[in-house]
Order: structure tokens, then sequence, then C-alpha cells
């Protein structure tokens, strides 16, 4: 703790390294609060500005190219970024590719579409062979359990055909 002084000598203060730290993450996470609720202000206008558009949520998949290049983990960037792609005049394009998973219209808002970018053209032949081993699993999963069905009543018809012979 320092005493103030009515002198005009510069105060030296002494802190520890781990009192520093905790006040940086302190500031950092100040920054990223203020961040976060400016950034959704902008965003809340930009939609009351923009009529008769569609909302794309990402579910699984890939972003853009134009948003790979941001850390995943600076979220400030990465809004700042979205929003620099929705509000630039010029229309800042880019493209998605995936498969329609769902699509929700309330008719007050815009329609909303979540979109799985890992479905696409190029994933066909996997799916493919997906659905092939789920039919094949299908399939002898019903042999089997016609097989047991068989096995059971021809064991009750033997188990009745011995208790006849015997009685």
């Amino acid at each position: 703790m320092l005493a103030r002084q009515d002198s005009d000598k510069p105060v030296t203060a002494v802190t520890s390294e781990a009192q520093a730290r905790g006040l940086r993450r302190l500031i950092h996470q100040l920054v990223d609060t203020l961040n976060a609720e400016r950034s959704i202000l902008i965003a809340q206008e930009i939609a009351e500005s923009q009529q008769g558009g569609v909302l794309i949520q990402v579910v699984q998949g890939r972003m853009p190219a134009a948003l790979e290049t941001i850390s995943s983990y600076d979220r400030s960037a990465m809004l700042g970024r979205l929003l620099t792609m929705i509000d630039n005049p010029e229309g800042e394009t880019f493209q998605l590719e995936g498969m329609v998973t769902a699509y929700q219209n309330d008719g007050d808002t815009s329609p909303v579409l979540s979109l799985d970018l890992t479905r696409n053209s190029d994933t066909a032949k996997a799916s493919l062979i997906n659905v092939l081993w789920l039919l094949l699993s299908a399939g002898l999963l019903l042999g089997h359990g016609l097989l047991a069905v068989i096995r059971f009543l021809q064991s009750r018809k033997r188990d009745e055909s011995i208790s006849a012979f015997y009685a």
C-alpha cells in the first residue's frame, strides 16, 4: 500500500506478477463484454434496417473463406468481420455450400435456414456407403429376428411333441 505524498517526486509502485495478470484478465473481460454488447447493438440495428432477407444459421462445418483467417477464439474480431461483410455498401459476397437441415418461417420475422456445411456433393459417396451399411444391418437384424422366431416355434413344437410322446 502506498501512502500519498505531497511532494512532486514520482511514486514507485510495487506489485506482484500475479496481481498484474489478474488485472490484465479483468481488463480483457471488460473489453470483451463491451465489444459483445456493442456488436449486438450494431447487429440489431442492421437487422432492423434490412427487410426481406433470409437468416442463415450454420449448424456445422467450415466457415466462409473470408472468416477462416480469424482465430475462432477471437469472438469480437469474428463479429466485427461479419458485421463488415453484412454492412458493406458493395455487398461483399461469400459462398456457402451444404444441405439445408431446417427451415423456420414465423411470418413476423425473416425465414431462418439452418445449413449443415459438412453435407454437400463432395460427401455424397460417403453418405451412400453409410446408407448401404444401414440397410445391410437392418436386413441382417430382420433376417436374424425372423430366424429366431422360427427356431422358437420349432422348439415349442418339439417340446409339445416330446411331452405328447411320453404322456
